[in-house]
């Protein structure tokens, strides 16, 4: 099968390649929140199980992926998976306490964690075209959401902190991205973390009880999964030549995604609030994509 970063023969600057990926990530990941629309299973069981067939499904689909990681790297790998699986775990006990979309805007905390992270781990330089996209996105994608999850008055603290710690998870597994050595390809990336975060979930579909696990589900997770295992693939690809900050923050795409298929599939309508977020969210990536030409991201890891 063609390899998802094969550039066909096209050379392309690294940085710009790497910009690419995560845009073709967020697009991927804009996805998974239509397809969540149709699967009828609790949070914590689906992400398990989207890990596990994610990885399952690479590891068919590219002989690279199946390379075991070295015993060296398996702690970047075993953060990489903690972080993944702790992200979609918090977030599932997040919406318990409160609405999805609220939880949805506590977990745009990422960036800021991975800048962060980032400055700590590589120190990298907290530039003002940094500040300035974090602050485009975060109001972009607050007008995206839809206005009950305004609303952040009287929310369960329970929930909001269970969100910004997913948030926080999702910053540490960008960040163990970033310290990828090159010799790993994406996919073999991707797939040995979704096995690790699988295993991290596993006593789940045991635990949670009153689970159809019909065949329409089970081809509806099959969709997801390979959708969500390329998204990381790509992901992979564009945080290891860009960075984890500039990384998550051309994320911030990835609601947009979602508003613009919800739009065409289901027929949802577009407000000039919508359409003004999605300005913003748009001139936050080609903020930070200006300043990917003028700075050098953290060097890669050889």
């Amino acid at each position: 099968m063609i390899h998802p970063l094969n550039s066909g023969g096209v050379t392309m600057n690294p940085q710009a390649s790497g910009y690419l990926s995560v845009v073709i990530s967020a697009l991927l990941f804009g996805a998974i929140g239509i397809l969540n629309r149709w699967i009828q299973l609790n949070a914590i069981v689906q992400s398990d199980c989207r890990f596990l067939l994610s990885a399952l499904l690479l590891a068919i689909l590219f002989k690279d992926a199946r390379k075991v990681p070295e015993r060296k790297d398996l702690r970047v790998f075993i953060g990489m998976s903690a972080g993944l699986a702790g992200a979609g775990s918090l977030f599932a006990f997040s919406v318990k306490f409160i609405p999805v979309g609220t939880a949805g805007m506590c977990y745009q905390a990422l960036p800021v964690f991975a800048v962060i992270m980032s400055r700590i781990k590589f120190k990298e330089k907290i530039s003002i075209s940094i500040i300035g996209s974090i602050g485009l996105a975060l109001i972009g994608t607050f007008l995206l959401a839809p206005e009950a999850t305004w609303k952040f008055a009287g929310a369960d603290a329970r929930g909001v902190c269970f969100a910004i710690s997913a948030a926080f998870m999702g910053a540490i597994m960008m960040t163990n991205m970033q310290a990828l050595p090159t010799a790993y390809t994406p996919v073999q990336c991707s797939m040995w973390m979704n096995v690790g975060a699988g295993l991290f979930l596993l006593p789940a579909p045991f635990v949670v009880r009153n689970q159809s696990y019909s065949m329409p589900t089970f081809g509806l997770l099959v969709i997801l999964s390979l959708v969500a295992g390329l998204g990381g693939c790509f992901l992979t690809a564009g945080t290891k030549r860009i960075g984890s900050t500039r990384a998550s923050i051309i994320l911030y795409l990835e609601p947009l995604a979602t508003v613009v298929y919800a739009v065409l599939i289901f027929g949802e309508r577009m407000t000039w609030r919508n359409g003004l977020g999605a300005l913003l969210v748009i001139s936050a990536g080609l903020l930070i994509s200006w300043s990917m030409a003028k700075t050098k991201p953290a060097p890669e890891i050889p």
